[in-house]
């Protein structure tokens, strides 16, 4: 027995081969030993980590800045009826009789007719400039004879494909021409069973182009206001002001197109510069290296600063991410995995250091920093469709804000023509106040009465711009604020999401690593039988 025991002692450097190949054979060549006090520390902080939620105090604060809005908005609306009240008291005062200052724009004058007269003039020429009856009246023909027609196409829209259309806006108008959008409809048309897709979409497309006719005659008309408009009018200014964002947009759109040819050409000379060139030396192929990359990063950077191109940039990232890992995880690195590997390293600084071995990467993954690089790429893309967001909700604000204010204006001309009437039918003489509360005389009743009911019909329709477009364009100023607000809490959000998926991120992959080893008990049941096997093969020697 004790040379049993020696002979086995003198094979323990085999037990030490058996043991190491056992432990590779079973899928431990990159096995560590289980630590139970490291693993309940790190899933301490995971714990911990779980539980951390910055993105509840941007929460809060979109609440609050929603509740401050809406405070806002309240705010407007009982400013609105408040100057419509004081407005129409100064108006009905006579201010010779009642000792009030007629206001300190244009109430003072001793007729009704005259004070409201004054008070329209004085508002026409804030709102287009100028109080040219011939200009205004034909603008404002032109616009109503547009929006008449554009009824019309509404009309037949809705009768023919069962369903309404949008409403005519700039954005609309460019939505309704594009394919998805003409698919989407003619699967939502309530049409005849019977009717071919072909002829559903004939029937489609017939509709969508008279109404987008129709919308781009009113579209034009209104343009055609603030054209004429004079300098500094308040038409003028939300023209200008609706322009510029959609110049700013379309600006961003042509930019990021030429970024984007930009850094592909790049990028294919990314596959060359790789690889150095015959007789070129290593200093050399470095330099040209570092050149390549860092256009590419010029490149990128101005694309992070076009929502349009972030958007875009992050999706493709993102996507040439998912290969990858895809490719690695099937051990399928040939074909196109080392491509987007290049790609993937050329744009993500994290590992753009190891560019030049990025063969070698796609040997051998770095799958914890794609993953964490994925993560905060999703941050950056949602970022940028919240910014996109923005940036179309502020257009759709200023073309309101626009419409609202040429609206004004036409209130404003119905207004005046009303009065023009009644003052017409007086002799073109003053009204005054007490003529709203006179009895008809005899054989004139009839007249007085028609020219009262213009008289007031003018006062109640410059009365409701109060409480009507002003209103509206006054609102509209303070959503355009909350836009501003609500992108610098996108700012914050995206940056509070970056540090709480830096910190969840490593603490997770530090929880599985030590999640997961050897535990003691499984390493001596291994070791027992190991040993069982030494020595049987001792007791066979």
């Amino acid at each position: 027995m004790i040379s049993n025991f020696h002979s086995a002692r003198g094979r323990l450097p085999l037990v030490g081969v058996v043991l190491v190949s056992t432990l590779v054979l079973t899928g431990c060549s990159g096995a560590h030993l289980y630590n139970a006090e490291k693993d309940e520390a790190v899933g301490a902080a995971l714990a911990a980590s779980n539980e951390l939620s910055l993105q509840s105090v941007v929460t809060q604060t979109r609440q609050n800045q929603a509740k401050l809005l809406n405070h806002e908005l309240a705010v407007v609306a009982d400013f609105a009826k408040t100057r419509r009240d004081v407005e129409m008291q100064q108006l009905l005062l006579d201010p010779v009789r009642s000792g009030a200052d007629g206001g300190n724009r244009c109430n003072n004058l001793p007729s009704l007719s005259g004070r409201l007269d004054n008070c329209i003039g004085k508002r026409l020429d804030a709102v287009f400039g100028t109080q040219d009856t011939l200009l205004i009246t034909n603008a404002a023909n032109e616009i109503r004879g547009a929006r008449e027609n554009l009824r019309g196409a509404a009309l037949d829209f809705r009768l023919t494909l069962g369903v309404s259309p949008p409403a005519c806006t700039h954005a609309s108008y460019r939505q309704m021409e594009e394919d998805a959008y003409l698919k989407a409809l003619t699967k939502r048309a309530r049409l005849d069973a019977a009717l071919s897709e072909t002829g559903r979409r004939k029937l489609v497309d017939f509709n969508v182009t008279s109404f987008r006719g129709k919308c781009l005659e009113l579209l034009n008309a209104q343009m055609q206001v603030a054209k004429e408009s004079k300098d500094k009018s308040l038409v003028k200014l939300a023209a200008f002001a609706l322009e510029a964002a959609k110049e700013e947009q379309q600006d961003q759109v042509d930019a990021y197109q030429r970024l984007s040819t930009d850094l592909d050409k790049e990028i294919a000379a990314l596959g060359k510069a790789l690889k150095p060139g015959d007789g070129e030396d290593e200093e050399t192929h470095r330099e040209g290296l570092n050149r390549t990359l860092e256009e590419i990063k010029r490149i990128t950077d101005a694309i992070k600063k076009i929502p349009h191109g972030e958007e875009q940039q992050t999706t493709d990232r993102i996507a040439k991410i998912d290969a990858f890992l895809q490719a690695a995880a099937t051990g399928n690195t040939e074909g196109d995995a080392p491509s987007n590997a290049e790609i993937i390293a050329a744009q993500i600084p994290g590992i753009v250091s190891r560019v030049d071995t990025i063969r070698d990467l796609s040997k051998q993954p770095p799958v914890f920093s794609l993953v964490l690089q994925k993560e905060l790429l999703q941050i950056q893309k949602r970022k940028a469709q919240r910014g996109l967001q923005r940036q179309s909700a502020k257009i759709a604000l200023l073309e309101k804000r626009f419409h609202g204010t040429v609206q004004e204006g036409l209130d404003l001309v119905s207004a005046r023509q009303l009065l023009t009437e009644a003052l017409a039918l007086n002799g073109k003489q003053p009204i005054e106040t007490a003529f709203l509360y006179q009895a008809g005389d005899g054989d004139a009743e009839e007249e007085e009465d028609r020219m009262r009911a213009l008289l007031l019909q003018s006062l109640a329709t410059y009365l409701s711009t109060f409480e009507g477009p002003r209103r509206q364009v006054h609102e509209d100023a303070y959503r355009l604020i909350d836009i501003d607000h609500a992108s610098a809490l996108d700012g914050s959000l995206a940056a509070l999401e970056t540090w709480e998926v830096s910190v969840k991120q490593p603490v997770a992959a530090l929880a599985a690593y030590h999640a997961t080893g050897l535990k003691t008990e499984n390493l001596v049941e291994l070791l027992k039988a190991v040993g069982l096997f030494a020595i049987a093969v001792g007791e066979n020697d």
